[in-house]
């Protein structure tokens, strides 16, 4: 039965749907130093501390850095888009008029990356086109919490950047509010998602009850004007919806879904 040939054109692209960051791997031999750009890395063991990457079989520049037995892992920021073109392309000093500075073992640290590794090689495996290099860490550094560094991400064979990261989820706020022009207005209900589970603080407790007392007790008086016959209207049926509703997050908050 003939099989259909594998369509490696396709294959990349779709490999190329996946976002990653990228990395600057450098070494150095005879005081010379060496690097190249590699997307191929990841977090690999705890303990012992192991990443790994993956050059290609017909990379120039991983040769002469394996020789050395060691190697330091560049993370790239979001300002890097053209330093990592530089270490892409072959010819040519690519350490030309850049500021760099060392590990304890001699290799390139450079200036404003996210994090770096500097590590040895402890084992190379077979991996097709390409080789598998796991590296144990000897030293690493990260930029000063002060300054955080976003990474460049690398997707779809184009540079791009992450975008503002979502707020996180905020416990209820006070349970009354007023707007700059003295109207009072009623509390925002933050999101709880369907399934969640989270922990309960006994303040917020507190503020669930307090504002059902402020609700029952704007809506009692209105209750016996109903009973006297009147007809109940909407401010008191608003009210009434958001006890209920109180009641439901109060549940929630004591017993939440697994």
């Amino acid at each position: 039965m003939p099989t259909q040939a594998f369509d490696h054109d396709a294959f990349k692209k779709a490999v190329g749907q996946f976002p990653s960051g990228l990395t600057i791997v450098t070494g150095v031999d005879d005081g010379r130093p060496h690097g190249m750009t590699l997307q191929s890395f990841m977090s690999l063991s705890l303990e012992p501390a192991l990443i790994a990457i993956a050059p290609a079989r017909t990379s120039t520049t991983w040769p002469v850095i394996a020789e050395t037995g060691s190697f330091a892992v560049n993370i790239l920021s979001e300002q890097h888009s053209e330093l990592a073109r530089k270490f892409a392309s072959s010819g040519g000093d690519r350490f030309e008029s850049l500021d760099y500075t060392t590990t304890y073992t001699g290799n390139p640290i450079l200036g404003e990356t996210v994090t770096w590794f500097d590590c040895r090689i402890a084992d190379i495996l077979d991996g097709g086109d390409h080789v598998i290099v796991l590296g144990e860490v000897l030293e690493l550094g990260q930029a000063e919490e002060s300054t955080p560094r976003e990474p460049i991400i690398f997707h779809r064979s184009g540079f791009r950047r992450l975008a503002e990261p979502t707020p996180p989820f905020l416990p209820p706020g006070p349970s009354h509010q007023n707007s700059p022009d003295g109207a009072s207005r009623r509390p925002a209900i933050p999101p709880y998602p369907p399934g969640a589970r989270r922990s309960i603080e006994k303040e917020e407790i507190n503020e669930i009850r307090n504002l059902q007392r402020a609700l029952l007790a704007r809506l009692r008086p209105r209750q016996a004007h109903r009973q006297r016959g009147h007809r109940l209207g909407p401010p008191a049926r608003e009210m009434g919806r958001g006890i209920r509703l109180g009641r439901g997050l109060f549940r929630r908050a004591l017993h939440p879904r697994r």
